[in-house]
């Protein structure tokens, strides 16, 4: 984490834009970096200019309130410089190693792109899905940027990409 830290910190000086930092789980020789926001959060203060990217947070495997509230907090310490990955998952053990079911990784993205981004702009947040149910809650704190931090959405297959027939925001890319 230091080294990683310390060089996102340099490319901030020298003037690079953006560093992304890489959702993984349970494989010490890929990744080992199971909270990227938490990183980007303490990078928040030490830089200044450069944009902190998630690439991409693994949505199936979190609750979307708490990714809606955890990105804004994000957000708000970085003078808005958060830009938001996200994907469906790519390996099994990593639903294994939740609980998840693997089969359901699609719907859960879905659902969780949509109540995100309800989320951070809505006064009142009710949304009743296949997988999340929720009644009248008021998500706080809203992010910096509106509608929100730019959203990425991964894509490596077919099926990711057969997402994009939902209507997108100003501030999704695909």
């Amino acid at each position: 984490y230091s080294d990683t830290i310390e060089q996102i910190v340099l490319a901030d000086q020298l003037g690079f834009s953006s560093a992304w930092l890489a959702e993984a789980h349970f494989d010490a020789g890929f990744s080992t970096m199971p909270a990227p926001l938490i990183v980007a959060a303490g990078l928040s203060g030490r830089t200044k200019n450069i944009r902190l990217g998630i690439g991409v947070s693994q949505l199936p495997l979190h609750n979307p309130i708490s990714v809606a509230e955890q990105t804004a907090t994000v957000d708000i310490l970085t003078k808005g410089r958060l830009d938001f990955g996200v994907g469906r998952g790519t390996w099994n053990h990593n639903f294994e190693g939740f609980g998840v079911p693997w089969e359901e990784r699609s719907t859960r993205r879905e659902e969780c792109i949509d109540i995100i981004e309800r989320a951070w702009n809505e006064e009142s947040l009710t949304y009743k899905g296949k997988h999340y149910q929720f009644n009248s809650l008021k998500v706080v704190p809203t992010p910096v940027q509106q509608p929100g931090p730019p959203l990425y959405i991964a894509a490596n297959s077919a099926g990711t990409v057969s997402y994009t027939h939902l209507p997108l925001t100003t501030n999704r890319e695909v």
